[in-house]
């Protein structure tokens, strides 16, 4: 029998299968393009960010109307993501670099 500590959800004592949720075991593969399809990659990237940034500014501007500014900024962080120049530049050095995939 092995024995696991973690963050009680409710009060008592429990006896039965756990279900342990690790990302121990999560794996992300690396993809790669051949070095002639790099610039149609970089577009790529660039086509997947941009339709990604609307869906979420109109996630956000839904949720705003919604439910209110602060859960609507929870949408606006990740469109700034999507939209950061700084790493949107450390994604294209991957691919230009590296010949690493847009995904």
């Amino acid at each position: 029998m092995e024995i696991k500590r973690g963050i009680a959800v409710s009060s008592g004592v429990a006896i039965g299968t756990a279900l342990v949720l690790d990302t121990e075991g999560y794996h992300i593969p690396q993809r790669f393009v051949a070095k002639a399809f790099r610039a149609d990659e970089v577009n790529r990237l660039h086509e997947a960010l941009d339709a990604a940034a609307v869906d979420v500014r109109q996630q956000q501007a839904h949720i705003t109307k919604k439910l209110g500014k602060q859960y609507g900024a929870v949408f606006a962080a990740h469109a700034m993501l999507l939209e950061d120049p700084e790493l949107i530049k450390e994604i294209e050095t991957m691919i230009q670099d590296s010949s690493h995939s847009a995904a």
